[in-house]
């Protein structure tokens, strides 16, 4: 049986936690054995602009994605900061609500981990 984890971030200085985070998961059982997500809200949807990055930190996320995670961005939020779904990495899935997102993953059997 998978692993099933739900990463929550809202905050930005979380990210870099969050993402080693995704990856020991990884490591730990496999990436066959997790079923793993990363959803941000809040201020947080703002780490997924393209723009705002350096190589390496886009490539780890794009390796991340490779193995598996998926990356979710409330809409809510992403409408509150202004930000568009072209200004943010094409991998990333947008909820329409986050929180909501959150209930309906722990109601799945996620684990829920706010680092």
């Amino acid at each position: 049986m998978a692993v099933k984890v739900i990463f929550h971030v809202d905050e930005n200085h979380k990210w870099e936690l969050a993402l080693k985070n995704a990856g020991n998961l990884l490591k730990a059982v496999g990436k066959n054995e997790a079923r793993a997500e990363i959803l941000a809200n809040a201020e947080a949807v703002g780490f997924y602009r393209k723009k705002d990055h350096n190589k390496e930190t886009a490539e780890l996320m794009d390796d991340l994605h490779e193995m598996g995670i998926i990356f979710k961005a409330c809409n809510n939020a992403l409408g509150n900061f202004k930000i568009s779904k072209d200004d943010i990495f094409p991998f990333v899935k947008i909820v329409p609500v986050g929180v909501l997102d959150l209930a309906l993953k722990q109601d799945e059997g996620y684990a829920y981990i706010k680092p």
